[in-house]
């Protein structure tokens, strides 16, 4: 008999924590139903999807405990879980859907007959993971579900818009308002890492940055002052970072101090209940800010404002490009969206459980703009000598047009000790 709600051992009982659930049952199944809608759509013979990632198991059931989930033609769910079972149980309201998971063989009594195709996570299913799955699964064809979930996800309900509009709202208040309180002449880039990290979580935020892209970790976002900023790396974004170590090239440098005249680079992601907006705040640490910083600084947040015109539903994402291309002007011809040869070839990227989802703001981006898109746009500019500027806000798309969820592009913050 499998443990339920109803006859977990008292021990456990004690153990569970109680959540305050933010999606409800139907939200779960009317999610569901719309991802196997759209795999039927393109496939008419679609009879099974597996999903592993743990966001999408979240997005799904409400929790996010280490096994797999079938997705059914009629848009059915089983949610196998290896571990932990019981916190499955506790975490989402899909009790029945719920099943426990020694391996991969308890699979095979729920599989459809005469299965010649399945749909898989491809970009985050581990070969080793789908060897295993290749014995008990007789597929001939795996095919693509990551267009089909990005899909899906990119368009926002209200619930999970009023998670990202909360976490915009404290993130709007760290940046705009604790921030220049933690800026100490001769503290660290890392000091100052973690000082914000603190302070994130003291006042709302849930500690995590998942990101979509393949093994890139993050703790606090990119931290930077002066030339540190445009030091190259692995992450695929204009700003840079030294960051600790080789091994750890994260958080901050701890050798890099702060000191007067530089320019002070934060680009950080707030998560609250696990949604996530994205915002970047520019300071200067010192007397007065160089006429050159100000003035490319405030060519970045005129991209912004041309490019948000044009976020509109039934625009494509390569006309928001094109706006934001046309009103570059003269300053920003050099270094825009990265330095030197480091510059990236998008301008915004969507937002949910991950930090960089779907749509993405491009040159050759075809994806029309619908009502519920979250999006963070980040016109940025490198200036040898003195670091990054520009500005990164988190938009949802409304009947309107587009409205800010993280308080609006503001001028360099100056900040006098």
């Amino acid at each position: 008999m499998h443990t339920t709600k109803n006859n977990r051992s008292e021990e456990t009982e004690k153990m569970m924590k109680t959540y305050s659930i933010d999606f409800t049952k139907e939200d779960f199944t009317r999610r569901a139903k719309k991802l196997a809608d759209l795999l039927l759509e393109k496939d008419s013979s679609f009879k099974l999807a597996l999903i592993i990632d743990s966001a999408s198991l979240y997005y799904l059931t409400g929790t996010m405990q280490e096994g797999i989930a079938l997705l059914f033609a009629d848009g059915s769910l089983k949610y196998f879980v290896r571990r932990s079972y019981e916190r499955a149980l506790d975490e989402s309201p899909l009790e029945d859907a719920i099943q426990p998971m020694t391996s991969y063989r308890d699979l095979v009594p729920y599989l459809p007959e005469n299965l010649e195709a399945v749909y898989v996570e491809k970009e985050v299913l581990p070969l080793v993971s789908f060897e295993r799955l290749q014995k008990y699964l007789p597929a001939k064809k795996w095919l693509a579900l990551d267009f089909f979930m990005a899909r899906l996800r990119s368009v926002k309900d209200a619930k999970e818009i009023a998670l990202i509009e909360k976490a915009g709202s404290l993130h709007n208040q760290l940046l705009t308002k604790e921030v220049p309180h933690l800026l100490k002449e001769g503290m660290s880039e890392a000091e100052l890492g973690m000082a914000i990290f603190q302070k994130a979580v003291e006042i709302g935020h849930y500690g995590m940055m998942k990101m979509q892209m393949f093994q890139v970790d993050f703790l606090a976002g990119q931290i930077a002052f002066g030339e540190n900023a445009l030091y190259p790396t692995r992450f695929d974004g204009p700003g840079g970072m030294k960051g600790l170590h080789p091994a750890t090239p994260i958080l901050g440098s701890d050798e890099r101090k702060l000191q007067k005249g530089d320019l002070v680079f934060v680009d950080l992601g707030f998560c609250y209940k696990g949604y996530l907006s994205d915002k970047t705040q520019m300071y200067f640490f010192g007397d007065a800010i160089p006429e050159k910083v100000k003035a490319v600084h405030e060519a970045c947040r005129n991209v912004l404002h041309e490019a948000v015109k044009t976020m509109k539903i039934g625009n494509t994402t390569s006309q928001v490009w094109k706006k934001a291309e046309d009103a570059r002007g003269p300053l920003l011809q050099e270094n825009f969206m990265g330095f030197g040869k480091a510059q990236v070839s998008f301008l915004g990227h969507g937002l949910g459980l991950k930090i960089d989802e779907a749509p993405v703001i491009m040159e050759k981006g075809e994806t029309i703009l619908e009502e519920g898109m979250v999006i963070a746009l980040e016109p940025k500019s490198g200036i040898a000598g003195h670091g990054l500027v520009g500005v990164e806000e988190s938009y949802v798309i409304e009947k309107n047009g587009a409205r800010c969820l993280t308080g609006g592009d503001r001028e360099i913050i100056l900040v006098e000790e």
